[in-house]
């Protein structure tokens, strides 16, 4: 089975942190390990908090530094990261950041939830200890499982010349920059839309559309 996931993100309206001067995000990233997506059993979790300056957060070139930051301790792969999980916060943190009701505020607090599949199907003990290590192997096999696309499907996706006329979407979802005239952007079967090259790198590695979960053919057959 490949990797399931899900983020959620909230904006908390938390009381402004007194030692911050700057204009900052306060990014709460809890990372859940689940048996299954809206399971209420939680195998292990995980808790980060960052802080970041808004504008440096928001600049497109330290984008990689942001996974950086978040990739060490999360046990999962940089790919998830950096696909999955930053771009969405991006864009809320991106909506937040020119929200009229957040005017005047120095901190913005986001609170993120990511939850990870596991497949504790193959451990038969139901007393067993679900310690680090095991957890570890269990997240390893979910990475292992993150099936890729088949070329031939990465190849026909729909490809056409952007314009303002004929847009279905306004950016891309996973660079989070704007498309512009002319620019070459790849539609998904289920219609959403990003650039090749971004859209290309993703599926080489996953066949589940960021948006949507629509899932692509893969070589593998479930």
């Amino acid at each position: 089975m490949a990797l399931c996931y899900k983020v959620n993100i909230r904006q908390e309206n938390e009381p402004d942190l007194e030692e911050i001067d700057d204009n900052v995000f306060n990014i709460d990233i809890e990372f859940r390990y689940v048996p299954s997506l809206n399971s209420e059993i939680t195998v292990d979790t995980f808790e980060q908090s960052l802080v970041f300056d808004r504008d440096m957060f928001l600049s497109e070139q330290n984008h990689r530094d942001i996974t950086d930051c978040i990739v060490p301790h999360s046990r999962v792969s940089r790919e998830l990261i950096e696909f999955a999980v930053v771009p969405p916060i991006l864009r809320f943190a991106r909506d937040a950041n020119s929200n009229p009701m957040n005017l005047g505020l120095k901190v913005i607090n986001i609170e993120v939830v990511v939850d990870i599949v596991v497949d504790v199907n193959i451990i038969e003990d139901d007393d067993i200890d679900y310690d680090d290590e095991l957890i570890n192997e269990l997240l390893m096999n979910a990475v292992l499982n993150f099936t890729p696309t088949s070329r031939s499907s990465i190849e026909g996706l729909e490809r056409v010349k952007w314009d303002s006329m004929t847009k279905r979407e306004d950016e891309c979802a996973i660079c989070l920059e704007e498309f512009v005239e002319g620019e070459e952007v790849a539609w998904m079967p289920c219609g959403q839309g990003y650039h090749d090259g971004c859209i290309v790198k993703w599926l080489e590695t996953n066949h589940i559309c960021l948006l949507c979960r629509y899932e692509m053919p893969t070589l593998i057959h479930f």
